[in-house]
């Protein structure tokens, strides 16, 4: 029997299709579970889902020790106390820049 990715044990808010977003022309997909509250994007050129921040008008890319964790574990069912913590940890900044804005807004 084949194990199923980690990802997959997620229940997702749009069922299997992300959500897109477009901000600064790229487009983004983006995934929240509605058990364990983890919000996860992925750009359009396919690259690994990352975990992720949603503000009302942003976006921002957690720390990689965090996407690292949150890809590779099943979902946990429950919002869990440690993940408050981890969704204040950010990536450092880059030159693209590691906060998206939402497509119209700030």
């Amino acid at each position: 029997m084949e194990r199923r990715h980690p990802l997959q044990t997620h229940v997702w808010a749009d069922d299997e299709i992300p959500h897109q977003i477009t901000e600064d022309g790229e487009v983004l997909s983006h995934h929240r579970c509605v058990r364990g509250g983890r919000d996860f994007v992925q750009s359009a050129d396919g690259t690994q889902w990352q975990a992720a921040y949603v503000e009302v008008l942003r976006i921002e890319l957690l720390a990689d020790s965090v996407t690292n964790r949150w890809v590779r574990e099943e979902c946990p069912g429950r919002l869990l106390t440690e993940d408050c913590f981890s969704r204040t940890t950010r990536q450092a900044s880059k030159p693209s820049g590691t906060v998206l804005k939402l497509a119209g807004r700030g």
